[in-house]
């Protein structure tokens, strides 16, 4: 295999779709070969494996973040946390809560996309379990620890559980990028107050249901982020 040379510019409609199927098949497959590994009773491989399919999954949400961007410096940023592991490891930490007001030349927050694409949540350090599942360790007064001794069955199952309701769709289209550049992409140039944010989910919402390029579950998964947005 030889180097590659990494690409972190501007992204088509075409390449946005092409990348959110990729990063969607391979969270899956990073998800069965962990699956794979817990029936064989190898715990800690298979909850590292899963660790790392909820962080591929997450790269969803800074393709849409790459969407809707409008500067180099906001491109740039999301290219960062792309490459990010940190950055990979927030599904983990997001609350139940979305955020409203957006600052000058801001882009919507992750946690928007999160909720519409995967819907659910957790709450943990991912990369300190991400290691303990991987390596040795010498911790407390000098004493060693195994990652088998830190993975039994029941966490490592929890881990699964987790990364199995983080699997995605691998069928996102051209269009549907399209219209999400179309109706959410103006809230990046200007700001906007909550009711601005609904506004503009609704209508993408509406653009995107009349031209039939959403899944009903994708459907609903963005009519819960309204939902939660109204409640606020």
């Amino acid at each position: 295999m030889g180097e590659r040379q990494p690409y972190r510019g501007w992204l088509s409609a075409e390449q946005i779709a092409e990348g959110k199927n990729a990063c969607s098949r391979n969270a899956r497959r990073l998800y069965d070969d962990a699956s794979m590994l817990y029936e064989q009773n190898r715990f800690a491989s298979a909850a590292a494996l899963a660790i790392l399919a909820i962080e591929e999954t997450y790269k969803l949400t800074l393709l849409d973040q790459l969407t809707l961007c409008s500067t180099d410096e906001q491109t740039s940023k999301c290219w960062k946390e792309f490459s990010s592991h940190a950055a990979k490891g927030r599904p983990w930490d997001f609350a139940a809560s979305l955020p409203g007001e957006l600052e000058e030349d801001e882009l919507p927050s992750a946690e928007y996309f999160w909720s519409a694409e995967i819907g659910c949540s957790a709450s943990t350090d991912a990369n300190r379990m991400k290691q303990a599942a991987i390596y040795v360790d010498c911790v407390g007064e000098g004493n060693w620890v195994e990652p088998a001794d830190e993975f039994r069955e029941q966490t490592a199952h929890e881990v699964l559980d987790f990364a199995c309701s983080c699997s995605s769709r691998a069928d996102f289209s051209v269009r549907e990028i399209e219209l999400m550049r179309e109706h959410l992409k103006p809230l990046v140039t200007r700001g906007t107050v909550p009711s601005g944010v609904v506004s503009a989910i609704r209508s993408y919402l509406d653009a995107a249901s009349e031209e039939k390029v959403l899944p009903p579950a994708a459907a609903e998964r963005w009519a819960r982020v309204l939902a939660m947005l109204e409640a606020d």
